[in-house]
C-alpha cells in the first residue's frame, strides 16, 4: 500500500514538472506580435499599387527614390523641411492622384496623347500629387522629361546666346546643358533597357560629330560636356 501510494506521488510530480517545463519552453519560443503601423499610414510604398483602400493615408517614399527622382524634382520648399524634421519623405495618398493613375491606366494610347491639368489654390497640394505621380512613372519605367518653370528661363537665364541658325532667336546654354543633365539621371535606367540609335548624323562642328547608329544617350553626354551644343 506505501508502496503504490509513493508511486503516485512520484508520477504527480513528474506530470506537474512535465506541464511547468512546458509552459517555459512555449514562452521561450513565443514571438513577439508584428507591430502595427497607425491608421494613418500604409506600408505600401509602390504607387501603383495603391487604390481607395490607401486614401487618406501616408507611404513612405523609398529612399533610393528620394536621392535619385527627388534629387532632381525639387519639392516645395515646406515640404522639403518637414521631410527633414522628420527624417523621412511621406506622401499622403489623396483622390485626385488616385482619379488621374485610373486616367492613365485606362487610357486608349492608339489615341493621341493623353493631356491632364492639375488645378487649384495655392497650396491645395499640386505639387505634391505631381510628386506622387512622378514616383508612379519611375516605378513603371517611363521616360520622365524634366520641365523648369518656364520664367525661370526667360526672366532668370544664366547664360545667353544668339542662336546660330537663327538670329532672332536666343539660346541659354548652361540652362540646357542642366536639362540634358537631369534628364539622364531621371532616365538613366530605362535609355540603357531602351538601346535607342541615332537615325542620321549630327554635325556640331567640323571636328565633332555623332555618326548614325550611335546610342542616343551620346547626343546627352555631348550636350552635357560641351555646353556650347547644348541647344
Amino acid at each position: 500500500m506505501v508502496l503504490k501510494i509513493s508511486r503516485l506521488l512520484l508520477r504527480s510530480k513528474q506530470g506537474r514538472h512535465a506541464r511547468l517545463c512546458a509552459k517555459c519552453f512555449a514562452t521561450q519560443v513565443a514571438v513577439a506580435p508584428e507591430k502595427s503601423l497607425p491608421h494613418f499610414r500604409t506600408s505600401e510604398s509602390d504607387p501603383t499599387n495603391h487604390t481607395i483602400d490607401h486614401e487618406a493615408k501616408f507611404y513612405t517614399v523609398p529612399e533610393h527614390v528620394q536621392k535619385s527622382l527627388f534629387e532632381v524634382y525639387k519639392v516645395p520648399k515646406k515640404f522639403q523641411t518637414m521631410n527633414e524634421m522628420f527624417a523621412e519623405m511621406s506622401i499622403m495618398v489623396r483622390q485626385p492622384y488616385l482619379e488621374v493613375k485610373s486616367y492613365i491606366e485606362s487610357y486608349d494610347y492608339s489615341l493621341p496623347a493623353l493631356r491632364i491639368m492639375l488645378y487649384g489654390q495655392m497650396g491645395c497640394g499640386k505639387a505634391i500629387t505631381q510628386a506622387h505621380l512622378l514616383h508612379y512613372a519611375a516605378v513603371n519605367n517611363w521616360i520622365i522629361v524634366p520641365k523648369e518653370w518656364a520664367a525661370h528661363w526667360v526672366k532668370r537665364p544664366k547664360d545667353h546666346a544668339t542662336n546660330a541658325s537663327d538670329e532672332t532667336l536666343i539660346d541659354s546654354p548652361i540652362d540646357a546643358a542642366v536639362w540634358l543633365q537631369q534628364f539622364r539621371v531621371l532616365n538613366a535606367t530605362r535609355l540603357k533597357e531602351l538601346n535607342l540609335t541615332t537615325t542620321q548624323t549630327y554635325n556640331w562642328s567640323e571636328r565633332e560629330a555623332t555618326q548614325k547608329g550611335e546610342p542616343l544617350t551620346n547626343i546627352v553626354d555631348h550636350g552635357v560636356e560641351r555646353m556650347k551644343h547644348a541647344c
